[in-house]
């Protein structure tokens, strides 16, 4: 009865450490903490920041473990040599903690997840050294619960993106697969499809339909001229 502290020193090697329990769950308890987080009470999140999970900065995807992700590499684009990194400013995070870890390919073309490790307040970075290959890389995320105020992908600030002139036009549908409308624009003279590095990917004229069914999943931007340019984000599923 009262309060039970069981601590496994370290050890040189990677190990699994359980702790278990007698009694068919019978223990009754009123606090619970696991390596130094709180875990009950359960404390309900709250941030003021916008968080992972309400940016579309960040594609969902089918993986309990690591619902979010960020892309900072499509191989199609080309990018041998470069190093691909990615900065955020974190400005809250869920009670249990947060972590992210890498996807990328090799040079054979192989899936590799690695490198998980856990976020922290603050200024957070992660660079990952270039290969002599081009190559998909994606930082991946364990919650929706991490609030940030700035984020940057590759050197180049992407926070904001999605509010520039965002009242002018409308993309629908959006998320999609396929063909996009563009509504709120006469008289357009083009569309451009860039990806969220920076590189254009597809461009029409005098249309306000574009077909992106071909291009990557993730987020892109999509630039729309009538005389003046206009500019919004849209995910591809």
């Amino acid at each position: 009865m009262g309060e039970n502290t069981i601590t496994v020193p370290a050890v040189e090697w990677n190990r699994n450490v359980k702790f278990q329990f007698s009694g068919s769950g019978s223990i009754e308890f009123d606090s619970f903490s696991h390596n130094g987080v709180v875990l009950y009470p359960f404390q309900e999140f709250e941030c003021e920041e916008t968080t992972i999970g309400e940016s579309n900065l960040f594609v969902s995807q089918d993986d309990d473990a690591y619902p979010y992700y960020l892309t900072a590499a499509d191989k199609a684009e080309g990018n041998m040599n470069t190093d691909h990194s990615f900065e955020m400013t974190i400005t809250c995070l869920p009670a249990g903690g947060a972590t992210y870890k890498i996807y990328k390919t090799n040079s054979a073309g192989n899936d590799i997840q690695c490198c998980e490790a856990a976020l922290s307040l603050g200024a957070f970075s992660k660079t990952v050294a270039a290969v002599a290959w081009d190559r998909n890389l994606r930082f991946q995320f364990s919650t929706a619960d991490i609030g940030f105020s700035s984020l940057s992908v590759n050197g180049s600030n992407v926070l904001g993106l999605e509010d520039v002139n965002s009242s002018v036009f409308s993309i629908y549908p959006n998320p999609a697969t396929d063909l996009i409308s563009i509504r709120g624009v006469e008289n357009i003279k083009s569309i451009k499809v860039y990806s969220i590095l920076g590189s254009l990917e597809k461009e029409v004229f005098n249309t306000n339909q574009i077909d992106i069914s071909e291009l990557s999943s993730g987020i892109h931007i999509i630039k729309v001229d009538n005389g003046t340019v206009s500019i919004k984000k849209i995910i591809k599923q």
